[in-house]
């Protein structure tokens, strides 16, 4: 059975807390990515929305006074789960950490991951 960690997406593109939501929102739009995951050093703690950060007034406010509560998988996690967090919550890309007691983002994982997967 095929697990996140053997289809997700290595390299982590994210911001940190402290990221202005303008550069936030900056990064986003250049990844052509609808959220990222916001990082303290590689312990995930929020996720950066795009739809949040468009809607911010504040574009010098940072990022850690919108970002979401992490929607996450981990690595071990098979793919049916995978689906199931992406479908319950909408999100058709995760970050992906190490294991719940770490929060070490470790990948990405998408939509198109998952379905590549199953079609192999």
């Amino acid at each position: 059975m095929l697990r996140a960690k053997d289809v997700m997406q290595r390299g982590i593109v994210g911001v940190s807390r402290g990221t202005s939501v303008y550069a936030a929102l900056k990064l986003i739009k250049t990844a052509k990515v609808s959220l990222m995951p916001v990082l303290d050093g590689k312990v995930l703690c929020g996720l950066a929305v795009e739809e949040d950060l468009a809607s911010c007034s504040d574009a010098e406010a940072e990022v850690k006074h919108i970002m979401r509560d992490p929607v996450f998988v981990q690595e071990d996690d098979d793919l049916e789960h995978v689906s199931d967090i992406m479908v319950r919550y909408a999100m058709p890309r995760l970050p992906v950490v190490y294991d719940k007691a770490s929060m070490v983002c470790v990948g990405i994982i998408t939509s198109t991951d998952v379905v590549r997967a199953y079609k192999k």
